[in-house]
């Protein structure tokens, strides 16, 4: 048995494994990929946070929630608990009379259900891509990723082309490619994936820097299919006490890894996006439904 089989992944960790397995699922297309058994361990977990009364919806990313919500239902199952927070989120953004780029991911995993409208697309504007004033070079972390959610909620995750001010596309035309390489030479995957991901949504996917991100990334896949040859950081997190031993394949490479996959998937395959993917499954699933009945 292999170490990684041996994880008893938390309910935080096994949502983002089943993402990662879906997202190889369904860009690669290949069938082979359990999801059926993975959303079956997903659905077991869920109900017995929730007959414990341990399910706190809040704990966790509003938007992987919502997209296991989209995924059980996909392989026809179902969270209660998941559901009551969607009908809540649902309802307090249908209040909202303009709904902010921050929540433009979740309105639309809930459109796709019927919860809410399906957001406009808002003005990425030059204000937008600075904090305080301060560059896309020389931003802290935490800003960089406030950025790249409104770049992303500018361009509905990759499903619109990039709504933006005069003079933006080229300002992250000429930006994005030394952040990237700044990020991915600090190994800081995770970011990097998430930028590789925003130059996508920036129309520069097919950019040189795009391609070179791409390959380096692909690059950092172990044998074992994780991504980040980050034994080093590992040993510091474990020395430091920040993470023990056991948690490190569910905090650090777990996160790396999916957050790795997606960028590629988006990257790799330019028709895949994950917004969009729950929903041209079902319709594919239709299709085939369909044919058979006629074929029979």
């Amino acid at each position: 048995m292999s170490e990684s089989s041996k994880v008893v992944l938390p309910l935080q960790g096994l949502m983002t494994a089943v993402l990662g397995l879906w997202i190889c699922r369904i860009a690669a297309n290949d069938d082979s990929i359990p999801m059926d058994l993975a959303t079956e361990k997903l659905e077991n977990n869920l109900r017995s946070a929730e007959a414990a009364g341990t399910f706190d919806p809040f704990a966790y990313d509003s938007k992987l929630l919502l997209a296991m919500f989209e995924l059980l239902a996909v392989y026809n199952r179902d969270s209660s608990g998941i559901e009551r927070f969607a009908r809540l989120i649902g309802s307090e953004i249908g209040r909202l009379a303009t709904i902010p780029p921050r929540l433009i991911g979740e309105s639309l995993l809930l459109s796709q259900r019927g919860f809410v409208k399906s957001p406009y697309v808002p003005l990425l504007k030059a204000g937008d891509i600075s904090v305080n004033g301060v560059s896309l070079l020389r931003m802290e972390r935490p800003d960089l990723l406030l950025v790249c959610g409104r770049i992303a909620a500018a361009s509905h995750f990759g499903l619109k082309s990039l709504k933006a001010e005069p003079g933006v596309h080229l300002v992250l035309k000429e930006l994005l490619p030394p952040l990237l390489f700044q990020t991915l030479r600090d190994y800081d995957l995770e970011l990097g994936a998430t930028i590789l991901r925003t130059m996508r949504y920036s129309g520069l996917r097919m950019s040189r820097a795009g391609r070179l991100g791409t390959l380096f990334l692909m690059d950092q896949q172990d044998g074992q299919g994780r991504f980040g040859h980050l034994s080093k950081e590992a040993l510091g997190l474990s020395e430091s006490g920040t993470i023990v031993p056991d948690e490190l394949a569910t905090r650090l490479y777990l996160p790396t890894t999916v957050s790795c996959l997606w960028a590629l998937a988006e990257t790799v395959y330019g028709n895949f996006t994950l917004m969009d993917s729950f929903r041209r499954y079902r319709a594919q699933c239709s299709v085939r439904s369909f044919r058979k009945t006629l074929s029979g």
